[in-house]
C-alpha cells in the first residue's frame, strides 16, 4: 500500500531496493530534479527487470509525478499601465495532450497605492492555438495598492479542462494585463513548468 506523503524518490526506490547493485546508480536517476524521456524511460526499464508489467509501472511513475519536465523562465522585469503583454510562452512540444500538470510561479505587484475600489492589475493564462487563436482565463489580480512583491504559484493537473483541451500542436503562454490610468501592473520573473509523460 502506498503512503500518501512519500516523496517519488522513496515510492520508486521502495521498488528499486530489491536490488541492492542497482540502488546507487538507480537513485541518482530519481533524485535528478530533471526527468528526461531518458531518465524515466531508464526507471521502467528497471522496473520492468522486476517483473512488473509496463502498465503497472506506469501507474508507478504517475502516482510519484515522476514526468518529463520542461521548464521556461523569464526573469526581465517590466511595468506598466494598459498592459496587454506576452510574458511568456512554451514552444512547441511533441505532445502537449500527454502534459499531465504545469506549475507556474510569478511575482508581481501592482503600482504601490490605489484611491477607489478594486484591484485592476492582473495576470491570464492561455492555450494557444497553431492558427493563433487563444482561449485566455484569468489567474489572479494582485493585492490592491501593495508596493512590495508577492510570488504566488499555480499548480494545473490533468483534471482540470484546461489541460485536457490541449491538442498536440498547443501552446501555455502567460499574458501581463493592467487597465485604467494609474494601475500599473509590475512583474518580476515567472517560471514556467510542464510535466509530461
Amino acid at each position: 500500500m502506498f503512503i500518501p506523503n512519500w516523496s517519488p524518490f522513496d515510492i520508486i526506490c521502495s521498488f528499486l531496493i530489491l536490488e541492492p547493485t542497482l540502488s546507487v546508480s538507480n537513485s541518482s536517476l530519481v533524485e535528478d530534479k530533471k526527468v528526461t524521456s531518458k531518465t524515466r524511460n531508464d526507471i521502467i526499464k528497471i522496473l520492468q527487470m522486476k517483473g512488473l508489467p509496463y502498465e503497472l509501472t506506469d501507474l508507478i511513475l504517475d502516482y510519484a509525478e515522476y514526468w518529463i519536465t520542461n521548464c521556461h523562465v523569464n526573469s526581465t522585469y517590466i511595468s506598466g499601465e494598459n498592459l496587454n503583454y506576452l510574458y511568456i510562452q512554451t514552444n512547441l512540444i511533441k505532445d502537449l495532450t500527454r502534459c499531465m500538470k504545469i506549475v507556474v510561479e510569478i511575482s508581481s505587484h501592482d503600482q504601490g497605492w490605489a484611491t477607489g475600489p478594486g484591484s485592476f492589475t492582473w495576470t491570464e493564462f492561455a492555450i494557444v492555438h497553431l492558427d493563433g487563436t487563444e482561449e485566455r482565463w484569468e489567474a489572479y489580480r494582485n493585492d490592491r495598492g501593495q508596493i512590495e512583491s508577492k510570488v504566488r504559484t499555480f499548480e494545473m493537473t490533468r483534471q482540470l479542462s484546461c489541460i485536457q483541451q490541449f491538442t498536440k500542436l498547443d501552446s501555455f503562454a502567460v499574458w501581463i494585463r493592467s487597465q485604467y490610468p494609474g494601475w500599473s501592473n509590475h512583474v518580476d520573473y515567472c517560471k514556467l513548468e510542464l510535466y509530461y509523460k
